[in-house]
């Protein structure tokens, strides 16, 4: 059935088109990851909501291979103690329940009266058990002290309070990473969603939570991360060709449960693409309902919206940065007593979907979701790896 943009806010609908145009693309033959040589000592990570939750969390578990992060509006390395309620209404809160929306989208009884906020100084101290409880499965939490840190927090944030990302700020201070590396940015009367450069509705929370907040995060977040000159500017446009998918499977496990998606994104700058360039890598988590295979309330795929529009790529073709985008799926599997493999909004896990019940884990006894070996860390791990080695002669 052909689609028209009739009747529908042109630029929004042509921005779907191509992303579901390009995912057609992907699923027909994806590609495998290629070897290009990256830096290994200039990887780092960000992410929105569930995605800034994972970017935390991956930053913690890998400190010794990462320079830093970017978290836009989550919170600390072990919010949720392992529990989707903890996730749903402590971590978040529900926003629209007719909507069902927060980052986990499963509290669709639950009114936002139940949503409990917590003081900065509980969200650390939680942080640092749940790392020490994973002691020998996570870096050690002194690496961090070498890492740059944005932090963005909407002053109307709906879904994750800004107190939740002061939690995360103050993780940051009690592990001892100097002031000066850690930026803190709020934006006024902004909603839930990833900042992006254009004037637009920033208030809103509403899909695609990409927001017009004349806020350009993601070239704000590289630019602090690895310390861009202040002359810095995103390339006027992106080289056709530039953005690839890529094969998810070969970084999944037999037998595991992980809501990986079969296929990535890849952003290479033509500069990138030159033996021997030794460009940079950022991994970029998407949020709740942005994977590229949500389906909207329309019946449409989400597409590639958040890999073309976040405002990464643009700023990766100036700087020489090589941008990793994995993916996830919704998943509506249900086991009775236990939240694994529940994934309605696919998200990515910050409170223990890809636990299975036979692990049998107490909160004293570590998070398997948040270690290194949990299946989407070490997927995301082995995609980094994949890159930074050597191409074949």
């Amino acid at each position: 059935m052909a689609t028209s943009c009739l009747g529908h806010a042109a630029r929004a609908c042509l921005i779907l088109l191509l992303g579901v145009r390009l995912l057609g693309a992907a699923q027909a033959a994806p590609p495998a990851l290629p070897a290009l040589g990256l830096n290994a000592k200039a990887v780092s990570v960000s992410g929105l909501s569930s995605g800034g939750y994972m970017a935390a969390q991956f930053e913690v578990a890998y400190s010794r291979s990462l320079v830093g992060a970017g978290i836009v509006a989550a919170g600390p390395y072990g919010c949720s103690m392992g529990s989707v309620t903890t996730a749903a209404l402590t971590c978040s809160c529900p926003y629209d329940i007719s909507d069902n929306s927060g980052p986990t989208g499963l509290m669709t009884a639950i009114s936002r009266l139940s949503c409990v906020h917590l003081p900065e100084k509980i969200l650390s101290e939680r942080a640092t058990d749940a790392i020490a409880a994973n002691k020998g499965h996570v870096d050690g939490i002194s690496n961090l002290r070498t890492h740059r840190v944005w932090l963005y927090a909407g002053q109307d944030d709906p879904v994750v309070d800004p107190s939740i990302v002061k939690g995360l700020a103050r993780f940051y201070a009690d592990a001892k990473l100097p002031a000066k590396a850690v930026q803190q940015v709020t934006g006024p009367h902004a909603g839930h969603g990833m900042p992006i450069a254009a004037d637009g509705q920033c208030q809103v929370t509403r899909s695609p939570y990409i927001n017009g907040c004349k806020i350009d995060g993601a070239g704000k977040l590289l630019s602090w991360i690895y310390k861009l000159p202040a002359s810095a500017q995103p390339a006027p446009d992106t080289p056709p060709g530039s953005l690839k998918p890529f094969d998810q499977t070969p970084y999944r496990q037999k037998d595991v449960f992980d809501s990986l998606d079969q296929t990535g994104w890849l952003y290479v700058p033509k500069a990138c693409e030159l033996k021997d360039a030794h460009c940079r890598l950022h991994v970029a988590f998407h949020g709740c309902e942005q994977g590229q295979n949500f389906v909207m309330g329309n019946g449409q795929p989400y597409g590639t919206v958040f890999v073309e529009q976040a405002g990464y790529n643009r700023w990766a073709e100036s700087a020489g940065i090589v941008v990793l985008y994995p993916q996830v799926v919704p998943s509506s599997q249900v086991t009775p007593g236990s939240a694994f493999g529940f994934n309605p909004k696919g998200c990515w896990d910050f409170w223990g979907y890809t636990t299975p019940p036979s692990d049998n884990w107490q909160f004293g006894s570590g998070l398997p979701f948040s270690r290194q070996e949990a299946p989407q860390m070490r997927a995301v791990k082995a995609m980094i790896d994949a890159l930074v080695a050597a191409p074949a002669p």
